[in-house]
């Protein structure tokens, strides 16, 4: 808005008289506006100040009133007018067509806040001008007699007057990198000599601000990115008529701990990405030419992106879809599997193993390698299928256009390419699944053996994989078993029934409990409502509708994984009831895994313990076993259990008691 109500040679300031209480209240709203005073109640006609969406309304209505002349002659920001005119001749017809609008609609100014006919003023706290945008001297004036800050919420002040004034400071990020130590969370506020070089040199800086021109539609915009140590930095200009280039917009920002790490060109493309988002709205309607020290377009064109990548989105320009598209590359694919009989120890039953491993090679050279075990035996000629079916999808997933595929079983390759026939009917699955994935002209030559191309060693990502399931394998013309599931019962129904039609069950025990606890229950627009005790109206649910808002409040998105009781509590502050909620919320956090996992071990024993009550003070008993006795006695004894029983007389007690008092 401000650089559209710029580069124009004459303007004139409006300022509306009351603000928002020239907008009248609709007579049916009136009544939500009333108040009450010690001489009665009164309500708003007019639009007062402090509503929720006042600021939006007016400038809507605002919007409405001039929506054919905005961007032409006139700008508004809720209240401020700003009427410009490209020719001085033509203002005071601009100003005549903008006054008969104002009358029409009944809107009032402000005569000691208006300025006509003017070549510079303040809109929006700029002072905008015919030769661009400039800062208010006021603001200037109001940073370069600050004080070096003695307290973190004196540079956080500083800070923010930063903020509005940061289009037209360079580097703005990096000038102020020495305070980002002073603002950390409980760190000493410390104010040194960096902090105090950084801070004068703003104030250098401002003394002398730049003048930021107005885009023209016409030409083209340039765009200027940097790299810095610790910041990112861009500018954004424009050639006028006389050639010379023109400041349009100054961003920067400071780099997080993680992106300090990135290489110079990843900075760069951190760079352009930060710039194309803010400055969005200048691209979308001009032709943006990028200057970098190296071209972070082409690094961004040739690497995998996902389809919903907010880059797609990011860079809408047409210069990157004019990019010409050269031929894909071509990936290396290799495949095996091996099913193999063998034994973890001795004398035990053998285990069939089956592993597939995949070897992917990148158009650069570089080797993806991936490893998985099945879960159900298979054959040695099944194996090799399910290890192309694995690649196949992975190919798939990772979107590669052109693949040559290598492996080791001709029958297979053979089969694939149609060249054999499939006459084991238990390989005719495997055989329609592969040719369903199967990419046309992507097979080529073979080969014997599956080996890394390269010999280096690599790292092997081993993965779990089920076998493929018989469903999945079958024909589409398959017949399916439909088989007959009971539905569960609704607690609800009989409520429902008893609300609407005044029916009630045959048992009379069980309609007589109807009809007491339907006093509690409502049934309006088809939902059955159930009054709490501090008279809430609790929306009745479902087994299935509780199962799932049981979920969501415990492992959700903003669940707590609470225990049952604190569950019931939460579902019903939620406004939801069902007749089992206790029962049911403890059920179900006792039975969530994770819970388990993570829930605190129990050592106390499962049974409970049996103490032995003694007959009098300090006896005890003592048990030992003695054996193995060889030979053995004449009744085939081996072993002999000794109870001994041990206990301190009276006498012995009452020495002990005299002997401590002497203590």
């Amino acid at each position: 808005m401000v650089d559209i109500a710029s580069s124009h040679s004459i303007f004139s300031f409006l300022d509306g008289s009351s603000g928002y209480n020239q907008i009248k209240m609709a007579p049916k709203n009136e009544k939500f506006t009333a108040f009450r005073t010690p001489i009665g109640v009164f309500c708003y006609k007019v639009m007062p100040f402090g509503l929720k969406n006042v600021g939006a309304t007016y400038q809507r209505a605002m919007t409405i009133i001039f929506h054919e002349l905005i961007h032409e002659q006139v700008e508004c920001y809720v209240d401020d007018l700003v009427v410009k005119s490209k020719v001085r001749s033509d203002h005071l017809r601009d100003l005549r067509i903008i006054f008969e609008r104002l009358r029409k609609h009944d809107l009032k100014m402000n005569p000691l806040k208006c300025a006509f006919g003017i070549y510079a003023g303040k809109f929006l706290s700029f002072i905008v001008r015919y030769r661009g945008i400039e800062i208010d001297p006021s603001m200037i004036k109001a940073i370069v007699d600050l004080k070096p800050p003695r307290s973190l919420t004196q540079l956080r002040s500083f800070q923010g007057k930063l903020i509005l004034l940061r289009r037209f400071i360079s580097n703005l990020a990096g000038r102020c990198h020495p305070f980002a130590a002073l603002a950390k969370k409980n760190a000493y506020f410390h104010w040194d000599k960096n902090c105090q070089e950084a801070f004068e040199s703003i104030k250098r800086y401002l003394t002398n601000p730049p003048v930021l021109a107005a885009p023209i539609p016409s030409k083209p915009l340039i765009l200027y990115t940097t790299d810095l140590d610790e910041s990112l930095g861009a500018l954004l200009a424009q050639e006028n008529e006389e050639g010379k280039e023109n400041a349009l917009y100054y961003l920067s920002r400071r780099l997080i701990p993680a992106e300090l790490k990135y290489p110079a060109m990843e900075k760069q493309c951190l760079a352009l990405i930060f710039a194309v988002q803010k400055l969005r709205h200048y691209m979308l309607s001009h032709k943006i030419s990028l200057i970098s020290r190296v071209n972070p377009l082409q690094y961004l064109m040739t690497r995998q992106t996902l389809s919903d990548s907010p880059l797609n989105d990011d860079l809408p320009d047409e210069l990157v879809m004019s990019v010409e598209e050269q031929e894909s590359p071509t990936w290396e694919f290799y495949f095996d599997g091996a099913s193999s009989i063998k034994s973890l120890r001795p004398y035990e039953t053998p285990v069939v193993r089956v592993g597939l491993g995949l070897v992917f090679v990148s158009p650069e050279g570089h080797t993806l390698r991936y490893s998985y075990n099945l879960s159900e035996p298979r054959t040695n000629n099944e194996t090799e299928y399910e290890a192309l079916i694995v690649g196949l999808e992975l190919v798939i997933q990772m979107s590669i256009v052109r693949v040559k595929i290598f492996g080791d079983s001709q029958l297979i390759i053979n089969q694939v390419a149609g060249i054999f026939k499939v006459l084991k009917p238990e390989l005719l699955p495997y055989h329609d699944r592969a040719m369903e994935l199967f990419i046309a002209d992507a097979l080529a030559k073979l080969a014997k053996e599956l080996a890394d191309p390269n010999g280096n060693p690599v790292s092997v990502v081993v993965q779990y994989r089920q076998a493929l399931c018989p469903a999945d394998l079958s024909s589409p013309d398959q017949t399916l078993i439909v088989c007959a599931v009971e539905e569960e019962s609704d607690w609800r129904v009989p409520f429902m029934e008893y609300l609407k039609r005044g029916k009630l069950p045959d048992d009379r025990s069980l309609a007589t409990q109807i009809r007491k606890r339907a006093l509690s229950f409502s049934y309006v627009n088809k939902t059955l409502y159930r009054r709490s005790f501090d008279q809430m109206w609790l929306c009745c649910l479902n087994n299935e509708e509780a199962r799932k808002v049981m979920g969501e409040v415990h492992e959700g998105l903003c669940g707590a994984h609470q225990s049952g009781p604190k569950m019931k509590v939460k579902i019903k502050r939620l406004g939801y009831y069902w007749p089992t909620m206790i029962r049911d919320c403890i059920e179900h956090a006792r039975k969530f895994h994770q819970c388990q996992i993570h829930n605190t071990v129990i050592h106390q024993p499962p049974n409970s313990l049996h103490p032995t009550v003694s007959s009098w003070p300090f006896e005890s008993w003592s048990t030992d076993v003695v054996g193995l006795i060889d030979p053995h006695s004449s009744k085939g004894h081996r072993f002999i259990l000794a109870a001994t029983i041990t206990s301190l007389s009276g006498q012995k007690l009452s020495r002990l008691r005299k002997s401590n008092q002497k203590m």
